[in-house]
């Protein structure tokens, strides 16, 4: 007992205390839920953005890694730059968003609508994108190892 709470100490010493993962900023998210459309850099790891009007806001190089963002329309939006790494963006509007050099790792992107979306240099290594529309969004650069591509327009 005595070694085990010794091992804990010391790994709390060497990696810090526990944060967790959805550890969200709430005056930012009270921003985004309030119509700010300047939130470069916001955290909302693991926030409930689901359904909500964000047309042309700008999140870039912003933490939404986690977030719930299902159902949400980001049409002309500028998410460029942001960690978006097991994200829920299914059954979203984002056409014409810039996700250009975004982090879009093992994110739910299934059944979106992406047309004339820039995807450039964005990494989307294991995202399932099955039944979403891609056409005509610029994918040049883009990551997409082991994405879920089943049913998705691409041309």
């Amino acid at each position: 007992m005595k070694k085990m709470l010794l091992m804990i100490v010391a790994m709390v010493f060497i990696m810090g205390p526990f944060t967790p993962a959805s550890a969200y900023n709430q005056a930012q998210l009270t921003k985004v839920q309030n119509g700010e459309k300047k939130c470069s850099g916001f955290d909302l790891s693991g926030a409930d953005l689901s359904k909500m009007n964000l047309n042309n806001i700008n999140l870039s190089k912003a933490n939404l890694a986690k977030a719930n963002l299902s159902g949400a329309i980001l049409t002309d939006a500028d998410l460029s730059k942001s960690k978006l790494g097991g994200a829920n963006l299914s059954g979203g509007i984002l056409y014409g968003v810039d996700l250009s050099s975004a982090d879009l790792s093992g994110a739910n992107v299934s059944n979106v609508n992406l047309a004339a979306s820039h995807l450039k240099n964005a990494n989307l290594s294991n995202a399932d994108l099955h039944d979403s529309d891609l056409r005509g969004s610029d994918r040049s650069g883009a990551n997409l190892s082991g994405a879920n591509l089943r049913g998705a327009l691409l041309r």
